[in-house]
């Protein structure tokens, strides 16, 4: 039984945990190099590509690649949706409002 649907069977022992952490922990850690490594020169979601090399594409909800962070920020805010409204925040009395 693979280790995945052992856990999620609760069926993996808690003396095999601390391995498992540091296996996932290093896989992780080889990931994030392997993408800091990588010189984009865009902003946007990053993907890897059948021959190892990475891509950048369009952000959901913000679109293009951008060029710049200006660009990436003003998209950003251009397209925030803020949880509370501006009425609700009059009414708590917070500072905000």
């Amino acid at each position: 039984m693979e280790a995945r649907s052992q856990i999620s069977s609760g069926k993996l022992s808690t003396a095999r945990w601390p391995r498992l952490m540091r296996v996932q922990s290093s896989l992780a850690e080889q990931r994030r190099v392997q993408i800091e490594s990588a010189r984009l020169p865009q902003i946007g979601t990053v993907s890897r590509s059948q021959d190892g090399s990475f891509t950048v594409g369009p952000i959901p909800g913000l679109g293009v690649p951008f060029n710049t962070a200006a660009s990436f920020i003003r998209a950003w805010f251009a397209n925030a949706k803020y949880p509370a409204s501006r009425l609700m925040l009059v009414r708590s009395n917070s500072p905000y409002g």
